[in-house]
């Protein structure tokens, strides 16, 4: 985005901070400040139960990891406040697995995400916007 710094991190929202004055010193200028590129990571255990008769004999646990990589976010800010974030792309990969089997892995695949989000409560940005050097949002 021209006229921007750009700090990235994965696992720690970082946004583009402007060179211009913050919204809050021009309340009727609507800002949009475009979101470093971001990855999440989780994993989860999720199990069966083998039972007879009620009682349970074994417990299959699974390892479930999952990656998102999220590019291309943008913010709506007016007034010192973030008012929307419209949505840009999503890959998704992952991998289930039972002890060091891996049953499947999927490469990464964009998900369809809907086009905008407005937030019904705007969220303050009270100088939450950074760089990698300061406090992230």
């Amino acid at each position: 985005m021209p006229g921007s710094d750009v700090g990235t991190h994965s696992q720690d929202l970082r946004i583009v901070r402007p060179r211009s004055p913050c919204s809050r010193e021009e309340p009727e200028t609507v800002r949009y400040l475009e979101l470093a590129e971001h990855t999440i990571d989780s994993e989860h255990h999720p199990s069966l139960d083998v039972r007879v008769r009620n009682a349970t004999l074994k417990k299959i646990e699974f390892t479930v990891r999952l990656r998102f990589r999220l590019k291309g976010f943008v913010l709506k800010i007016s007034e010192g406040r973030i008012k929307e974030m419209k949505t840009g792309m999503c890959e998704v990969e992952g991998t289930v697995a039972y002890g060091d089997l891996t049953i499947l892995k999927k490469g990464l695949a964009p998900i369809d995400l809907p086009g905008s989000i407005p937030l019904e409560r705007s969220i303050p940005s009270k100088g939450a916007i950074t760089t990698d050097d300061e406090t992230s949002v």
